[in-house]
């Protein structure tokens, strides 16, 4: 007899599995070496966000060719170099990789607020230390999703701890672009990049007692034999995802979506302006709002049969995105842009989830750091030429146009996503 009724062995062993991971299923932050390392992710993340509302509007003032020349710095340092950056998240320790990239951003953020505290940064002294900040951070994502599964390493455990990392990220988008928007009406924006500078050296402390707590590494490159060079080594990730029935199609489609996505909070400011309400509050809720959207597709795919449902969810995520933004421009402002915000955010974060768990469930430990880095690199290498396209398109045209285009390039990569078979069948 079966031992899960008429089951076949196999169905019977997937049962057992999933019965034994229900049963040995722990809530992340009961575990120690997560809670500190959310903790520290948690704070440093609330900080970047003052760090970038600051940034943005200080850039604002230098008009249009402030804030394209910012959306390219802030992209292209990851554009060039992430891929080489997950060579590294592959090779040496995880652990010291987020320690040290978190010492050298509060450092250079720290430098570019006591340069604005005292009038001395000029707009190209503070793109040069943005692009410095930009080359730092390009490790620290690879390194820290690919450090998840040594924590806990079951299909339930990594959708929960991602829900609860990206969903800090989307939490704070709510609080940190609204709060960063009203505290600039009372301190300058160099005072909140020092915040942001305090937040990074707390993170460091988090991670330093998170490796303390986790168990062995898991081996990041085969010692046999010599090591292939940086180069070839990034190569092989990238080889991989082109090749993957699930990941490459993503893999092809993401930097056009990212070229538009990515262009967002940059025009936001000009379609504020265009519609009467323009001001750093009302900035900061737009940003929020879409933050909101994020954290409930969270909230959705981690606790509802959306987890079983990982294809669908990246199938119709840019279907949704870019519906949602077109109708961000046509209402332009007021309650009804913040409704629209919101309903594109809920596709994003669960979609963000999505990808996440399946490349660390579906990925070797070996490659997994080259996989996560590709992802990001390769997906924002169009990403400079973003705000150089829509925002000049907004300066000839009008704002509402700019931010239309982007939901319309965003819709027609959904439907390339949605014709591909193989993304059909991931559960």
């Amino acid at each position: 007899m079966l031992p899960f009724g008429n089951a076949t062995p196999r169905e019977s062993r997937e049962m057992a599995i999933d019965e034994q991971e229900q049963q040995e299923y722990r809530h992340p932050l009961r575990t120690p070496a997560f809670s500190f390392i959310w903790i520290g992710f948690t704070v440093s993340v609330l900080g970047d966000h003052f760090f970038r509302v600051a940034l943005t509007l200080n850039m604002a003032e230098h008009g249009v060719f402030g804030l394209a020349s910012l959306g390219v710095a802030l992209a292209l340092p990851t554009a060039v170099v992430g891929m080489f950056a997950g060579v590294f998240v592959d090779r040496y320790d995880r652990i010291r990789l987020l320690i040290s990239t978190d010492v050298v951003r509060c450092l250079l953020v720290a430098l570019l607020g006591l340069l604005l505290l005292i009038d001395r940064s000029s707009l190209a002294v503070t793109i040069c230390l943005a692009v410095l900040l930009t080359f730092v951070s390009v490790v620290a994502t690879p390194a820290l999703q690919a450090t998840l599964p040594r924590i806990i390493g079951d299909k339930r455990g990594l959708i929960a701890m991602d829900a609860w990392v990206l969903g800090a990220l989307s939490v704070c988008g709510i609080a940190g672009p609204a709060l960063a928007g009203v505290l600039l009406s009372w301190v300058e924006p160099g005072t909140l990049m020092l915040v942001d500078a305090a937040t990074f050296a707390f993170c460091a402390v988090m991670i330093l007692c998170a490796g303390r707590r986790m168990p062995a590494p898991e081996p990041v490159a085969d010692s046999a034999g010599p090591r292939p060079s940086k180069l070839r080594a990034a190569g092989e990730g990238l080889r991989f995802l082109m090749r993957h029935p699930v990941l490459g199609p993503c893999f092809r489609t993401f930097p056009v979506m990212d070229f538009a996505t990515g262009s967002v909070p940059f025009v936001l400011p000009l379609l504020l302006s265009a519609t009467g309400e323009q001001g750093s509050e009302q900035y900061g809720f737009m940003l929020g709002a879409l933050a909101v959207g994020r954290v409930l597709g969270m909230f959705l795919l981690n606790r509802t049969s959306l987890a079983d449902r990982r294809g669908a969810v990246l199938r119709y995520n840019f279907l949704i995105q870019g519906g949602a933004l077109a109708l961000v421009a046509w209402a332009g402002g007021g309650w009804p842009a913040l409704l629209f915000m919101a309903v594109a955010g809920i596709p994003a974060g669960a979609a963000q989830v999505a990808m996440s768990s399946y490349v660390q469930l579906e990925v070797e430990p070996q490659m997994r750091g080259r996989v996560f880095a590709a992802l990001i690199s390769m997906v924002t290498w169009l990403a400079p030429f973003g705000p150089l396209v829509f925002v000049s398109l907004a300066g000839v045209t009008s704002a509402p146009v700019a931010l239309a285009a982007i939901g319309a390039v965003v819709v027609a990569g959904g439907v390339r996503l949605l014709l591909c078979a193989p993304l059909a069948r991931v559960k």
